[in-house]
């Protein structure tokens, strides 16, 4: 089973990845989270960046369930 989840740096997304990682925990899925924003503008303050990719990365390397990132 693949559990696709919306990721933005904010508590509302944080929530939303918990979730997911209890779903694929619980029926041994797969994780795809998916980080978006909604401008074109340079930076965005909901897109996960250099560092902060890095550190969802190996945080979620850190759970033990399968994901793409």
């Amino acid at each position: 089973m693949r559990i696709v989840v919306a990721h933005i740096p904010t508590p509302q997304g944080e929530a939303a990845l918990e979730r997911a990682l209890e779903e694929a925990r619980a029926h041994a899925g797969e994780l795809v989270v998916l980080n978006a924003a909604r401008g074109e503008a340079p930076l965005e303050s909901n897109r996960l960046y250099d560092d902060a990719a890095v550190e969802l990365d190996n945080r979620l390397n850190d759970t033990g369930v399968r994901y793409t990132l």
